[in-house]
């Protein structure tokens, strides 16, 4: 029983010796962090490619009784330590040698964060811990062959290097040097991380307090065993704020948040997201967010090119069913064809949803899938059409009957060759539906019909027009045929002028098909681009190049031949501005202007209106023959 007794009392003993030793180098057997403020804001840029490589940034601010609690840690574990690694005296334990007891020195600050790839919060980030405490001593050393700890995840990555910021303690800390556990500075801490892997996973804890509890974490003790002797839990307030920008085909999708913010922003190049989130009395609402590499619904690519495809949709159907209702007008009236505003606005606002829904598809705790969301284009697309294609077949309905009641064509009195009479018979006058005139150019004998307009005729010998419009003026020709507004064309070439030719037709083409030559300048409107082309949509351009020719060619020849397609694209309005202005520029410079319409492309008031323009009107086609269709 004696025996039993004095055994029992040296384990006692002895057990007391080590936890007296142990007491010099360790505040407790479980240290808590509680109160102050911790704040953690971290970046994170990735770029997907044969593995997942990136980098980012951590800032932790740390305030109030946490930042007293680090600072009485550091000072607890390093101030009477003396911290050797692979035979290098990191840590020196020589008050001699400039140690400062009971104060934050620069080796403490260096050990604890700064000391290059060995430091305690950078090895603690990359899943290495490596203090232990030297049972002989009651000192901390550092452990070259300890791995406690498995590399943090950060958003789904981890973190293979961690270091400050600029690699200087004075520019990448504040609140540790030089400071006592007696100080209420707020600390501050600055650094990079890298990150490289071959998987990501693919659910993604965003609420993980790991690396905002890392400064407190990393100080944890152990024995040479690898067992924590001195466990640092944290349990107190904090929040995180985290930026994620990955550039590639991965997807974040199905968030699954109740207190914390989450913003997510998808583009054709990726995705990027922000979250936000709180710890209060050390817990925190677990919240994550599901990640691929590539999901073909979610991917931001494919989502992006579903956007254009059925937005065009969206907006194009209800145009389409509009060009449909006003080619059901006749001409004569096609102007009165008027759009249906409010069709055509709920089609942009459906366009508009599509593209804020892609950029941003989280509205608070609500998250837009892919599925839904191509789901949703097919849909506007469906009753932005069926809507289009009801409003207008009502207002075809509409159409006043009598718009579609044909004039009476005029007829135009013919005469025919009258056979000679029998002798029997008494003899009535013949007359004769043609007559001779000779050329104004060469004299040839030119046969031509009745009252035919000589700006129509061209002799067969040498070509020449057997009438010439007024030079000097501003002509409009009316006329459905261009073949005899280019020969008019052709005939001031022939006799040596200076001339410009803008037409929707290719200027290859008009020199075969007409023989233009000479000193011609060619210029086509055209939208395809290149040398000597104008986008017929420029109005203003178009208006600059006659009004820079004529200033350098005064007395000179301009040819337009455009203005149907302008007043189709433009509109009536738009066309006769242009006219005026180009018409002024005209008269001031000499330039003889042809202008040719054709007349039946035109109401009745436009024809009147475009008249009061020109100087000159040519009517080559009589105008009461006109069918409106």
């Amino acid at each position: 029983m004696k025996k039993r007794f004095l055994v029992a009392t040296m384990a006692i003993v002895f057990a007391a010796m080590q936890i007296s030793m142990l007491g010099a180098g360790v505040a407790s057997a479980d240290t808590q962090v509680n109160g102050g403020y911790t704040e953690c804001d971290t970046t994170l840029q990735m770029i997907p490619m044969t593995h997942t490589i990136g980098g980012g940034t951590i800032h932790w601010h740390i305030t109030g009784e946490n930042a007293k609690e680090l600072r009485t840690l550091i000072l607890e574990r390093l101030d009477n330590a003396s911290i050797n690694y692979e035979g290098r005296l990191l840590l020196p334990n020589d008050t001699a040698a400039g140690r400062k007891q009971g104060v934050i020195d620069e080796a403490e600050v260096w050990a604890y964060v700064a000391a290059g790839d060995h430091s305690f919060l950078q090895n603690y980030l990359q899943g290495i811990q490596k203090m232990w405490v030297n049972n002989q001593t009651g000192v901390f050393e550092m452990n070259p062959s300890g791995d406690n700890y498995k590399s943090i995840m950060f958003h789904g990555v981890d973190i293979t290097r961690a270091s400050l910021s600029n690699n200087r303690m004075y520019v990448d800390t504040s609140g540790l040097l030089n400071q006592g556990v007696d100080s209420t500075a707020d600390i501050d801490i600055f650094m990079t991380i890298s990150m490289k892997d071959t998987v990501r996973v693919n659910d993604i804890d965003l609420s993980n307090p790991a690396v905002l509890e890392a400064p407190f974490r990393c100080l944890t003790a152990f024995d040479r065993n690898g067992d924590a002797i001195d466990t640092v839990n944290y349990h107190g307030d904090g929040s995180m704020q985290h930026w994620t920008i990955s550039v590639g085909f991965d997807s974040f999708y199905n968030p699954e948040i109740r207190t914390g913010k989450l913003y997510l922003i998808r583009t054709p190049a990726g995705e990027l997201y922000r979250y936000q989130g709180n710890v209060q009395d050390g817990s925190i609402i677990q919240e994550s967010m599901q990640h691929s590499d590539f999901n073909p619904v979610e991917n931001p690519q494919i989502l992006f090119i579903i956007m254009m495809v059925f937005g065009y949709l969206t907006v194009a159907l209800p145009g389409h069913f509009y060009l449909k209702y006003r080619s059901k007008y006749p001409k004569k009236h096609r102007s009165e064809a008027k759009k249906l505003k409010g069709v055509h606005w709920t089609a942009r606002i459906f366009l508009l949803l599509l593209i804020l829904l892609y950029f941003w598809p989280v509205l608070g705790t609500f998250y837009l899938t892919g599925a839904m969301y191509i789901g949703l284009s097919v849909g506007f697309v469906i009753i932005s059409g069926a809507v289009g294609k009801f409003a207008y077949e009502r207002a075809e309905n509409a159409i006043p009957p009598e718009y579609f009641e044909k004039k009476e064509k005029k007829k135009v009195r013919t005469f025919a060759p009258v056979a000679p009479l029998s002798d029997d018979l008494e003899a009535e006058p013949y007359i004769s539906d043609t007559e001779k005139i000779h050329c104004i150019r060469c004299g040839a004998l030119i046969t031509i019909k009745n009252g035919e307009n000589l700006l129509k005729v061209k002799c067969p010998v040498c070509g020449a027009l057997q009438k010439k419009v007024e030079r000097g003026y501003n002509h409009l020709i009316l006329d459905s045929n261009l073949t005899n507004t280019y020969n008019m064309f052709a005939d001031f070439l022939r006799d040596g002028d200076t001339a410009l030719c803008m037409s929707t037709t290719m200027p290859g083409k008009l020199k075969r098909n007409y023989g233009l030559s000479g000193k011609l300048k060619c210029v086509w409107l055209t939208s395809a681009g290149g040398k000597d082309t104008l986008d017929p949509g420029d109005i203003n351009k178009i208006a600059e190049t006659v009004e820079r020719f004529a200033e350098k060619f005064p007395a000179s020849l301009v040819l337009f031949d455009g203005l149907e397609y302008m007043v189709v694209d433009h509109g009536f309005d738009a066309a006769s501005r242009f006219l005026k202005r180009i018409t002024d520029v005209a008269s001031m410079k000499d330039i003889t202007l042809l202008v040719p319409i054709n007349p039946a492309s035109l109401t009745e008031e436009e024809l009147t209106a475009l008249k009061a323009i020109f100087d000159r009107v040519e009517a080559l086609e009589d105008i009461d023959e006109r069918e409106f269709f």
